[in-house]
């Protein structure tokens, strides 16, 4: 009887040795990845609501922000520009989003789609690529 059971116990254990370290569940990994999406969630409301202050608490005091045919923005010079009213977001979407966690970093890839009303009532559209570092 014991010999029976020799290869079932060696079946098990090349089983658990062959399953590449990836493929088992990594409940802290899928916790950073679960956070993350929220963080997209709530970024993207922030932008359509002008809530100012919600973003200024996710970005870093180093974020700067390129935006075609305008300067580039510090995060300080980005508040204010919130603030100001200037730009009302209409739709700011993410999609396409894919998160790669590392030990203690993560990147977020992904298009996101914006649609605003500046100051003069003039509609912007704009479908783009986005990657955020989060240390």
């Amino acid at each position: 009887m014991r010999l029976r059971r020799a290869p079932l116990l060696f079946g098990i254990l090349f089983a658990v040795i062959a399953i590449p370290r990836g493929a088992l569940p990594q409940k802290a990994q899928d916790a950073d990845v679960h956070e993350l999406e929220r963080l997209e969630t709530v970024w993207n409301e922030a932008h359509e609501h002008g809530d100012a202050d919600t973003l200024e608490t996710l970005w870093a005091d180093d974020l700067e922000v390129a935006v075609p045919q305008m300067p580039v923005l510090t995060k300080a010079e980005s508040i204010r520009f919130m603030r100001s009213g200037r730009m009302k977001f209409i739709v700011y979407r993410s999609s396409d989003i894919h998160i790669r966690t590392y030990e203690n970093a993560a990147v977020v890839t992904g298009r996101f789609a914006a649609n605003a009303n500046n100051q003069r009532a003039r509609t912007v559209g704009r479908l783009a690529l986005h990657q955020n570092l989060h240390p």
